[in-house]
């Protein structure tokens, strides 16, 4: 399965709707951002993170008017899957780890996390 979300290009609002996709069963689009649960694994798919964010608890300023804030981090995610910088990197803060894999036209390394010990390989392509 591979889960997306829309970054500032596909969407000018944040939050961000998902993505029309054509028929496809392994790609699942995803509201930016977004809760997802693997192997009671909680996993936040976000497009621009900063982690003031996760001190604040909330996930950035919102340029929609909602019946919810869905912006809220009610959930303290294990990890944290995040874009936007086009830069890789991987690190921990207060045992979540938050993970970038880059970007597939530049500097692309993507991660590989067990979900089960949180042990985590950023591969390289040299």
């Amino acid at each position: 399965m591979i889960f997306l979300i829309p970054g500032e290009v596909d969407s000018k609002t944040y939050p961000s709707l998902p993505i029309e996709l054509g028929k496809n069963d392994n790609l699942i689009s995803l509201s930016n951002p977004s809760m997802i649960e693997i192997n009671n694994v909680k996993i936040l798919l976000i497009h621009k993170f900063d982690i003031s964010m996760l001190k604040k608890r909330y996930l950035g300023k919102p340029q929609l008017i909602l019946d919810e804030d869905l912006l809220v981090c009610d959930e303290v995610p294990d990890i944290i899957a995040y874009g936007h910088t086009h830069q890789p990197e991987i690190m921990n803060y207060k045992s979540i780890t938050i993970a970038s894999a880059g970007s597939l036209l530049a500097d692309f390394m993507p991660v590989i996390i067990d979900l089960e010990t949180r042990e985590y390989i950023q591969m390289r392509f040299d």
